[in-house]
């Protein structure tokens, strides 16, 4: 499997149940055939989770990612393999544009 890239997106913010802030993010994992998929997460630990036990990005990257998204609002990530039968159990969608 050939590695594609993730982009991430901050969409901006809501409050929850506990009247916390939470930033709410887009992903886009972009592959080299060209399809592309893509789903939201909600808040910095759900978007970790992702990153680090999904898409298995080193802790040190991750770290860089947050600051980035905090800094800029996005954040690009590269050589990340996701297998793209794992994608619909991950919760993203192939961009209709991909059909």
């Amino acid at each position: 499997m050939t590695p594609g890239i993730l982009h991430i997106i901050r969409l901006g913010q809501s409050r929850d149940k506990y009247d916390r802030l939470i930033a709410d993010y887009q992903l886009t994992y972009n592959v080299p055939s060209g399809n592309s998929f893509y789903r939201t997460v909600r808040g910095d630990e759900e978007l970790e989770r992702f990153l680090s036990h999904h898409a298995v990005v080193p802790t040190g990257e991750v770290e860089h990612v947050l600051a980035d998204l905090r800094e800029r609002g996005n954040a690009t990530i590269t050589d990340v393999e996701i297998p793209l039968k794992e994608t619909a159990p991950l919760g993203m969608i192939q961009d209709a544009s991909d059909y």
